[in-house]
């Protein structure tokens, strides 16, 4: 009988263990993971973005997805913040009977990004959304935030994994956005 890997009632013999766990290890060093560097989708320099851009650690999937969220937020700011409203004179008449309630909306690149915000992403990854995108991208923080965002989503306290963590949980971030714009 085939077992999928995982899904056994009893442990294997740990020369089946190693073969199994082999195999599983060339299933996995055999796709290797290939970052994009098209001049497309250069980002902001000083960002943290532009430095994981430049080091060839997002694939085009997740910068597709990083260019998105960028369009949205470009196309719902503005004086109203995303926020429109239609213009019409002033009518000091009774309303009785009439719908005089004011009607205000959104712009859909605005609806969306409070969709991805609000719906889509856990509590942790729209924490590193608002930290990558709003106060890194926009408000320009200075120094190497890689090992500090590492060190606060993982607890890795060494630099370089404090560092890697960071960069995967923003792979993981960006990927998850690709699939919400239905780049993957």
């Amino acid at each position: 009988m085939n077992v999928a890997v995982g899904n056994r009632d009893e442990s294997l013999a740990p020369a089946e263990r190693r073969a199994e766990i082999a195999a599983v290890d060339l299933a996995l060093y055999s796709t290797r993971f290939t970052g994009c560097r098209d001049r497309q989708f250069e980002f902001a320099r000083g960002t943290l973005l532009a430095k994981i851009y430049s080091s060839g650690k997002l694939d085009e999937a997740q910068l597709r997805g990083a260019h998105r969220v960028l369009a949205d937020f470009e196309r719902a700011e503005g004086n109203s913040g995303g926020v429109t409203m239609p213009w019409s004179d002033r009518d000091d008449t009774p309303t009785t009977g009439k719908d005089s309630t004011r009607r205000a909306w959104t712009n859909s690149a605005h609806d969306r990004l409070s969709f991805l915000l609000d719906r889509e992403l856990t509590s942790r990854e729209r924490q590193l959304f608002i930290d990558l995108f709003v106060h890194d991208y926009f408000k320009r923080w200075s120094g190497d935030r890689l090992p500090e965002m590492g060190f606060l989503l993982t607890g890795y306290a060494g630099k370089d994994q404090a560092t890697s963590a960071g960069v995967s949980r923003i792979q993981a971030l960006l990927e998850r956005i690709a699939r919400f714009y239905g780049e993957v």
